[in-house]
């Protein structure tokens, strides 16, 4: 169940313009503008877990017995001994 809320928003000229071209006469520009929001925020919601996502990775990583084992692991490689 959907509760709609009412409230004021203030575009600039130009954006609504646009909105207007975008539309035309076919449907209201805030049937638009709700359109576009419900595809928006859940992009921007995946893009900011999965931000998170790698923010606890790197942490974990650079802190962890297995980040410290790769990263010795890598100086290991790099050392070949003269002979």
């Amino acid at each position: 169940m959907f509760v709609e809320w009412r409230f004021s928003v203030t575009l600039l000229e130009d954006i609504l313009a646009q909105v207007d071209q975008l539309v035309g006469s076919k449907q209201s520009p805030w049937a638009f503008i709700r359109r576009v929001l419900r595809r928006y925020l859940p992009e921007q919601t995946k893009n900011l877990e999965e931000l998170e996502d790698q923010r606890v990775a790197a942490r974990n990583a650079g802190g962890s017995r297995l980040g410290r084992l790769n990263r010795s692991g890598l100086r290991m490689r790099s050392f070949r001994p003269e002979g």
